[in-house]
Formats: structure tokens, C-alpha cells, sequence
């Protein structure tokens, strides 16, 4: 019986996991939808993110277009605050420097445009598909917004 005790003390600890559902454009759209903050939805890209140690908030500069009734027609450009947080040990991170993204972006009335980053990432899409694309101006001309199966 000692050697069970012994055994069972030098096993290594399990580790705990993260579970988070798979990103989804479609999900993000009509939670942004749903929610009592406003959103915008953009695609281009973010500049001025820099490594930090999350969790942290840092201000980074988004150029590209905003969604519209017929698409990602509307140009924009604005300053957004990234938040990034933490849950345990996983932290979300800023988006990618000049990679093309959609990201769905809170507006928070005198601070500006906000992008929030968590453990499970629901809000910005680095490199979307033209499927993904098509799916969030779909959903914006009230056509089926159907998660991903």
C-alpha cells in the first residue's frame, strides 16, 4: 500500500485545460449584434502592436474598410485600444502587425474603438477567408447567419 501512496505523490499533476469553442465569424457578428454595446466591423489592418506582458491594454492603429449594407466599402482609420486579458494561465494577444483582419471593434463613446483580446479569441480574425468575409456581409444583409458546423 505504501508504494500506491508513493506512486500516486510522484506522478506529475494533470495539467488543466483551456476549453474554448472554435472561432467563428458568425458567432461574433451576432453576439456584436445582440449586445447593448455598438460594434463596428472592420477589415484591414492593425499597426504599433508591440510584445507585452498581458495582461496589459495598448494602443495600436487600424487602417481599412468597414462593413456596410453592401460590404466593406466604407473607409476607415481610427486609433484602437486592444485589452488584453487573461483567464489563469492563458492570456489572449494583440493582433498581428499588417496582417489582413476582420475584427469586430466596441465602441466606447469618448475612449475610441476597443478590440477585446481574451483566452479564447472572438473578436479579431487574422487572415480571414473569402468564406468568412462573405459569411459577416451576409449576416449584415440579413441572409443566414449560420455558425460554421
Amino acid at each position: 500500500m505504501k508504494w500506491l501512496a508513493f506512486a500516486l505523490a510522484i506522478l506529475p499533476q494533470t495539467a488543466s485545460a483551456l476549453s474554448c469553442l472554435r472561432p467563428d465569424v458568425a458567432r461574433s457578428f451576432t453576439q456584436a449584434a445582440e449586445a447593448e454595446a455598438v460594434y463596428s466591423v472592420v477589415l484591414g489592418t492593425f499597426r504599433g502592436g508591440a510584445d507585452v506582458e498581458p495582461p496589459a491594454t495598448l494602443t495600436v492603429q487600424f487602417d481599412g474598410r468597414a462593413l456596410s449594407d453592401t460590404g466593406f466599402d466604407l473607409p476607415f482609420a481610427a486609433p484602437v485600444s486592444v485589452e488584453i486579458t487573461c483567464l489563469s494561465a492563458w492570456c489572449g494577444y494583440a493582433p498581428a502587425d499588417d496582417v489582413t483582419t476582420l475584427a469586430f471593434l466596441r465602441w466606447d463613446g469618448e475612449g475610441g474603438y476597443v478590440l477585446s483580446e481574451s483566452a479564447c479569441p472572438q473578436w479579431s480574425f487574422g487572415d480571414p477567408n473569402h468564406a468568412d468575409v462573405a459569411r459577416v456581409v451576409a449576416c449584415m444583409q440579413g441572409q443566414s447567419c449560420e455558425e460554421t458546423p
